[in-house]
C-alpha cells in the first residue's frame, strides 16, 4: 500500500493567503502608481481612464481631419469638455467626444480649458488641440506695417504672416476694389 500525500485543507490555506495577499498589494502599487500621476482623480477612475486612452492611442496620434488650413474656434465662457468635444465635431474635427473628454480628464486639461477664440490648424492630434484650448493667448499674432505701407505692400505681409485666417486678396477686396494708393503722394 502506497502512501498517497493528503493536502488537507490547512496546508493549501497557507499559500493561497499568501499569493491573495501579494496579489492584494501589487493591485494596490498599481494603483498607487496612478494616483501618483494623477492626484485629481481617484485611483480607480485613473486606472479605468488610463486603460481607455490605452486602447485607442492610435487615434490620439492621428490628425483630426484630412482637410488643411486654420478653423477659427471659440470658446463660450463656462463651457465644458463635453460641449467643447461635441462643437469641434460638428465643425468637421474626427473627434469622439468621449475619448475627448477622457483625455482633458486623465490628464486634468479640463480644469485648465480656457473661453477665448483659438485658431486651431485642422491637422492637430487631440493631445495638440487640447493643449492649444488651455491658452487663449497663444493664438495672439503680431502684425506691424509701417507709416507710409501702400495697401498693396500690406497686402503682401499679410500674406507672409502665418496664423492668419484671411489673405492680402480678401483684404484688398474689403478695403475696396480699385483702391491703389500712389507711393509718396501726399494725401493719396
Amino acid at each position: 500500500m502506497s502512501a498517497s500525500p493528503r493536502f488537507s485543507a490547512r496546508t493549501l490555506f497557507i499559500p493561497a493567503l499568501l499569493v491573495s495577499g501579494l496579489l492584494c498589494i501589487a493591485f494596490i502599487g498599481v494603483i498607487g502608481a496612478f494616483a501618483a500621476r494623477t492626484p485629481h482623480l481617484n485611483p480607480l477612475e485613473a486606472l479605468l481612464l488610463r486603460l481607455r486612452l490605452s486602447l485607442r492611442s492610435a487615434e490620439l496620434s492621428r490628425p483630426l481631419s484630412a482637410e488643411s488650413g486654420v478653423l477659427c474656434f471659440t470658446v463660450a465662457r463656462g463651457a465644458d469638455a463635453a460641449s467643447i468635444a461635441q462643437q469641434l465635431a460638428a465643425q468637421g474635427f474626427a473627434l469622439d467626444p468621449e475619448l475627448f473628454r477622457a483625455y482633458v480628464r486623465y490628464f486634468n486639461i479640463d480644469a485648465r480649458l480656457q473661453a477665448g477664440t483659438f485658431s486651431l490648424p485642422r491637422s492637430l492630434t487631440l493631445p495638440q488641440l487640447a493643449k492649444r484650448l488651455t491658452d487663449a493667448n497663444a493664438n495672439t499674432i503680431t502684425f506691424r506695417t509701417l507709416e507710409g505701407w501702400r495697401l498693396e505692400e500690406i497686402a503682401q505681409a499679410i500674406d507672409r504672416t502665418e496664423g492668419l485666417t484671411f489673405t492680402g486678396t480678401e483684404f484688398m477686396a474689403l478695403v475696396g476694389a480699385g483702391v491703389t494708393s500712389q507711393s509718396g503722394a501726399i494725401g493719396a
